[in-house]
């Protein structure tokens, strides 16, 4: 029995584990590890011209049954409008196959945003991804994601990972 509870508490420890990451743009608590991708290229719509690099920064597991939850950062070699207007168009972009189930705009830390929590199926399970499109500067997006099977999908739990973020 003692085995059983020490394995219990390891598990949970383990699972609750965060990881406090920091970068010259943000700062914000994962609720694991935190792996980095190189930046990318970014193209307009046409696929030809490059208009910034995007950086994302993400915990979770390759396993379809966890939540992932990614940082993305994007900088353009151009300006965009400081507004509504560039969040709304990628947000409805990104989620033009999924079922809307909340879409609102407002301001995070003084910086426009556009907010959108989408359901859709994904490795045969339906999950529910919540995600707010910051526009921080002309030149300069975050865009926060928390993607999770529904059963395992909170507000709560989207929350702390979201309002945790720190513009700099």
């Amino acid at each position: 029995m003692k085995f059983i509870t020490l394995a219990v508490i390891v598990l949970a420890l383990s699972i609750t584990a965060s990881e406090q990451y920091s970068t010259p743009v943000f700062s914000a608590t994962f609720g694991c590890s935190v792996k980095v991708n190189s930046p990318d290229p970014q193209h307009d719509k046409d696929g030809k011209t490059v208009i910034g690099t995007s950086t994302g920064y993400w915990c979770g597991s390759s396993n379809p049954g966890l939540t992932l939850e990614t940082i993305n950062v994007t900088k353009f070699n151009r300006g965009i409008a400081v507004d509504f207007s560039y969040s709304e168009s990628y947000q409805k972009d990104m989620n033009e196959d999924d079922d809307l189930l909340d879409v609102s705009n407002g301001y995070y830390q003084g910086h426009p945003f556009t907010y959108v929590k989408a359901e859709f199926t994904g490795d045969g399970q339906r999950r529910w991804r919540r995600s707010k499109l910051i526009v921080v500067d002309s030149r300069t997006t975050i865009w926060i994601m928390m993607d999770a099977p529904v059963e395992l999908s909170s507000d709560k739990n989207w929350e702390n990972f979201a309002n945790g973020l720190v513009i700099k």
